[in-house]
């Protein structure tokens, strides 16, 4: 066993003894996303164990709820992102254990590498389910907290360290009006300054204060309860009852002590939501920075499907500014009618709707061809469950649909490929046979006529060779080796070499090539010979009578190289030059139809472009483009 092999065995007992002790259920999956290894806490928090499972299956066994917002793309999370090399944090999960138990967790998962490699994905998470009924919890106490400052008989307001109300029931709002801008003394008593007999600095030391207060201006008197109130941000406020005693002293004394009752209770629940509020606060600080700087596209529309509002990501995909949508009818900027279908019917049904690699083309703008997208429609509600509004989230699967398409033609081509050279290895062997015979013929008879047939399958036989080595060269396709050349120089020694092979011919060739003079290139000399060459040639055969022009022009952009090889021969037919780089096409009387096919597979090895413009009678214009740098 190597070293290497030493230290990944080693590093994995390590990984499997931290797994085991770990008191949080983890699992880790294959790059196949299978559970290959699942510790005890994982068995009894889900119920079953898991192990050999794929993540789907263990998502299907949990009976997963998709209304978590974290999860966005199709399948597992782990299957998507983790084993691509991501490191997911902390996002909530709902699920059913397998006695029928709906819990909630907070995950995580990352990558497991080996030697710089990743080989598996772990998935580790935390019960949170009490934390979760603890908020909802939260939120009733804090509606409770403000429905018992509203229907309090007695005036109630809350105001800062600087005077400034903050807020006033509408008990007090009946008797002195809104408070508007004004602060407590001003609003209370009418005062142009700081009240000298307040007591705010004991209040704001965590003291509850209670006083009797007479209004001289309505003569009325008042019990008063000030006491200090906790904000999510650590501040103190000073919550201020006015309770009337004016009518009866005694009915006084039990109010005022079912209030100081109630005033505690109020303390109390200020107290125990004081985290409450700083955490959801802390969380909608995080999905605010998830919203603006998420990859994803995300819109959110009425449901008169008018933008309110898009992410950065959504604006720049368009080209626009986030402000350039608001008030904007999103089928005014994409019409769509099998879309504005679906819009309308999550609106109606309230159910989202989700779509995968969907395809989407620019009406307006043609030119930017046809993109792809995953995409799901999902309703915004309000308490009564009435949709009130949407929100779209997109994600460009453009390159991943392209991969498909092409990694499906390299498999066409390369079956094409693996039967070329299954044939003519097949026909080699018969040839050589049928070659011999003919030159023992030659040798041992010397009839004129009979010489002649025998020249004429030698020949056919060399034209056969031509034909297996185009098959084995299409079949044996391989990476370039790249080396520097210089690129006029190449262009040159690949023209004169065409040259010779029509020594006879009257085609006129001009090169207007000398913006390459100073350029160098990193290519495979042998591979790109081969494409220049063959173009060439193609462009001879265009000419009837072995007459005409072929210009060769170049060009350069800033990372690019452009070369364009022109004829004013025959021309192509509108119907062929569809199936020009198609195995085995051609409308030659001679030949494999695997020239221009090795043209394009040479230079696309090379990343770079090949395309033909012909018109039939007027000639044909081969354009290639090379990167600088490779």
């Amino acid at each position: 066993m190597s070293n290497m092999d030493v230290r990944n065995l080693q590093s994995m007992q390590e990984f499997d003894a931290v797994l085991n002790a770990m008191t949080e259920p983890a699992i880790i999956y294959d790059m196949n996303g299978i559970a290959i290894k699942v510790n005890d806490a994982a068995v009894t928090a889900l119920g079953f164990n898991p192990g050999g499972l794929t993540n789907l299956e263990i998502t299907e066994k949990l009976a997963l709820h998709r209304k978590n917002t974290d999860l966005k793309e199709s399948g597992d999370l782990i299957s998507n992102r983790a084993l691509r090399g991501e490191v997911i944090e902390k996002f909530n999960y709902p699920f059913r254990t397998a006695d029928g138990e709906e819990k909630v967790s907070s995950c995580s998962a990352s990558p497991v590498r080996i030697g710089g490699s990743v080989i598996g994905a772990l998935f580790v998470w935390h019960d949170i389910t009490h934390q979760k009924k603890n908020e909802s919890m939260y939120e009733n106490e804090r509606k409770r907290f403000l429905n018992i400052l509203d229907s309090f008989q007695d005036g109630v307001f809350i105001c800062n360290k600087d005077h400034e109300i903050e807020y006033a029931n509408p008990a007090i709002k009946t008797s002195l009006g809104d408070p508007g801008d004004r602060k407590c003394f001003e609003y209370i008593h009418n005062r142009n300054t700081e009240c000298p007999w307040c007591r705010k600095p004991e209040v704001f030391e965590g003291k509850t204060i209670k006083s009797e207060w007479q209004d001289p201006g309505s003569g009325r008197t008042y019990d008063l309860v000030d006491t200090p109130i906790h904000n999510p941000d650590g501040s103190l406020s000073k919550l201020k009852v006015l309770h009337d005693i004016t009518d009866s002293k005694e009915r006084e004394k039990i109010l005022n002590s079912d209030k100081i009752d109630l005033i505690d209770k109020v303390v109390k629940i200020n107290y125990e939501l004081k985290d409450k509020k700083s955490q959801l606060k802390q969380q909608a600080a995080i999905i605010e920075k998830l919203f603006e700087n998420t990859h994803f596209l995300i819109a959110v529309l009425n449901t008169d499907f008018e933008f309110i509002r898009v992410n950065r990501a959504y604006a720049l995909a368009d080209g626009q500014a986030e402000d350039y949508f608001i008030g904007k009818n999103h089928f005014d900027l994409y019409p769509h009618e099998e879309n504005e279908v679906i819009f309308r019917k999550v609106v109606e049904t309230g159910e989202s709707h989700v779509a995968y690699a969907k395809p989407f083309t620019y009406l307006d703008k043609p030119e930017r061809g046809t993109s792809y997208w995953d995409w799901s429609l999902n309703p915004i509600k309000d308490e009564t469950g009435k949709v009130t509004g949407l929100i779209l989230i997109l994600f460009d699967v453009t390159l991943r649909k392209k991969a498909e398409f092409e990694l499906a033609e390299a498999k066409r081509l390369s079956d094409i490929g693996a039967l070329a050279s299954t044939v003519a290895h097949e026909l080699r062997s018969p040839l050589g046979v049928i070659l011999g015979t003919v030159y023992n013929v030659m040798r041992k008879h010397k009839d004129e006529k009979l010489m002649q047939n025998m020249r004429r399958i030698e020949r056919k036989i060399s034209e056969s060779e031509k034909i297996i080595n185009n098959l084995l060269n299409y079949a044996r396709l391989k990476q370039p080796e790249l080396k520097k050349i210089h690129l006029y120089n190449f262009l040159d020694e690949c023209i004169d070499d065409t040259i010779k092979q029509h020594l006879n011919s009257k085609v006129k060739i001009n090169k207007n090539y000398s913006v390459f003079k100073n350029t160098t290139l990193k290519i495979d000399p042998f591979q790109m010979r081969e494409v220049i060459t063959n173009i060439l040639n193609n462009a001879y055969q265009a000419f009837t009578d072995d007459t005409g022009t072929v210009n060769i022009n170049g060009s350069k952009e800033t990372s690019l190289i452009n070369l364009e090889i022109q004829d004013n021969g025959l021309g192509i037919n509108e119907a062929d030059l569809k199936k020009i780089f198609e195995p085995f096409f051609t409308s030659k009387s001679k030949g494999t139809g695997l020239g221009l096919t090795i043209c394009k597979e040479l230079v696309n090895l090379h990343k770079g472009g090949i395309t033909i413009e012909s018109e039939k009678g007027k000639g044909t214009t081969v354009h290639i483009s090379l990167p600088l740098e490779n």
